[in-house]
């Protein structure tokens, strides 16, 4: 349930998940997290493991550059942070919103047309749960994130280039700094280009993972 949700319990999650495949298998783990919100999500995982081989992501954060999420000044990014966190223990099952960004640029038209179709199956699909949303927030800023220090696992970058949630040039400043051995996609579409052109993606993705894995 969203008002029960936290930072520990995300990760306790993919734990979890590891700890099951381990059961079965000494091979390899890979990780892609996609669809945005996911693989800032997975890219904090694949910060607290060396249980990884290797990661792929589309969607990531950059530690503590969060006031375009926030739609506030940087300056004030951290009293925001503090009062998302107020908010969370005082209506833990509150839900807040978080209006669909406008966008008009390449496949515009096709991309709002599939928003409108996920807000007419769930008219909840932009409210999210403030425990979620303190979640988040503790990864993208809190000086205890594990996003603090950049992890070693290779990693592949997957990123749109007219993307309505990420200023430009944000995926290519994420990447500059990643530490290990890496690589970017640059796909030059809207946000939704994960669900348009997944095939393309799901390719290099798999390209990517078999580099890792044993003949």
């Amino acid at each position: 349930h969203y008002s029960e949700i936290s930072h520990k319990t995300i990760i306790a999650d993919f734990e979890t998940i590891v700890a099951e495949i381990r059961t079965i298998s000494d091979d390899p783990v890979f990780l892609f997290a996609g669809t945005g919100i996911g693989g800032i999500i997975g890219q904090c995982y694949a910060a607290t493991t060396n249980t990884l081989t290797a990661f792929a992501q589309y969607g990531q954060v950059n530690y503590r550059e969060i006031s375009f999420f926030l739609k506030t000044p940087k300056p004030l990014t951290c009293i925001a942070y503090q009062l998302i966190n107020g908010m969370a223990v005082l209506f833990p099952k509150m839900r807040l919103n978080f209006p669909l960004p406008k966008y008009n640029g390449v496949h515009a038209e096709k991309e709002n047309a599939l928003y409108k179709v996920f807000q007419e199956k769930n008219p909840e699909f932009f409210r999210m749960g403030i425990r979620f949303v303190q979640a988040l927030f503790w990864f993208m800023y809190d000086k205890e994130s594990p996003l603090a220090i950049l992890n070693d696992t290779p990693t592949l970058v997957i990123h749109a280039k007219h993307d309505r949630y990420f200023p430009s040039g944000y995926a290519e400043t994420y990447y500059g700094a990643l530490r290990g051995k890496k690589r970017i996609v640059s796909i030059d579409d809207c946000h939704s280009s994960y669900v348009f052109p997944s095939d393309y993606i799901a390719k290099k993705v798999n390209e990517w993972f078999r580099e890792f894995s044993p003949e």
